[in-house]
């Protein structure tokens, strides 16, 4: 599972190798056995009293089903991904699946500590993978909570937001990623709604890129403070998930801040544009989690 959560964490594997409505790449499928004999058999058929020869296995002739990418509609929509792969299966046994419906009244976490972000101004770098935009983080920063601290790994964006509260979705949802010393990642969800631009953003939405690809691109004279991105009230929600695409690993903290930010409508519409459409998992059941909130 640390394989596959790094893997997700630095978008390199299957988690993000594949594009939203796109097919990642695949192995050829193999190539079915015949179940005619070959012409040269046939001139040397045995004789009739000869014991026949033993029947093909049925799935011989059988033709390999074709591959099929995951994404967000369709034949690889969400509640299909456990189907999809063996390595996907979590997508549909897991019992402790992110996105959820979070609580706005969830229970006091008494032992839990303010989050404390130490994040840089970066050069952009920026790549479309067709399932999200994704901005590698290319200096330093970390992520703290008491004494537990990640390091900052990348942060991408979904549409409409992942998580609910009360039901209720807002139109986007920002992901920080972080990975700590012992491969465990902690994701930091910021909701974000219509409104005025978003400045601290602006670099990122004024260079979204449409071409589909796995190397982030340099975008010169263009940098980000990610610190700047995050609402002046940092309070949160918090419980244990996982990743919200394939493979779905668990054993991820959610920190789901409770104050969004604001982006336009422009700014939006114009993601949404280059990851055609809807890129948000439905809400997972709770189960017997508990949300807690600082």
């Amino acid at each position: 599972m640390r394989a596959s959560l790094v893997s997700y964490a630095l978008g390199l594997a299957v988690v993000f190798a594949g594009c939203g409505g796109s097919t990642p790449p695949a192995e050829s499928p193999p190539v079915a056995a015949s179940s005619t004999p070959a012409a040269s058999a046939s001139a040397t058929a045995p004789a009739p009293s000869a014991a026949p020869p033993a029947a093909a296995p049925p799935e011989a002739s059988a033709v390999p089903p074709p591959h099929i990418a995951w994404g967000y509609a369709g034949d690889g929509a969400p509640d299909k991904w456990g189907d999809l792969e063996p390595d996907f299966s979590v997508c549909k046994t897991g019992k402790t699946q992110t996105p959820i419906d979070l609580p706005s009244k969830a229970a006091k976490g008494p032992a839990l500590k303010g989050l404390v972000f130490q994040y840089p101004t970066i050069p952009l770098t920026i790549f479309n993978n067709g399932h999200t935009v994704q901005v590698p983080n290319t200096g330093s920063g970390t992520l703290a909570e008491g004494a537990d601290r990640w390091d900052l790994l990348q942060f991408h964006f979904h549409s409409p937001s992942e998580h609910t509260v009360d039901g209720r979705a807002f139109d986007a949802e920002l992901h920080l990623v972080h990975k700590n010393a012992k491969g465990e990642l902690a994701v930091v969800g910021v909701f974000v709604r219509k409104g005025k631009e978003n400045k601290a953003l602006k670099a990122v939405f004024d260079n979204l890129p449409a071409e589909i690809g796995t190397d982030p691109k340099a975008v010169a004279g263009a940098k980000v403070d990610v610190k700047a991105i995050l609402p002046p009230q940092t309070g949160y929600l918090t419980y244990g998930g996982s990743l919200t695409v394939p493979p779905c690993s668990e054993g991820v903290t959610w920190f789901v801040l409770k104050t969004p930010i604001e982006a336009s409508a422009e700014q939006i519409a114009k993601f949404r544009e280059v990851t055609h459409g809807d890129t948000s998992r439905p809400v997972q059941p709770l189960g017997d989690r508990t949300v807690l909130q600082f």
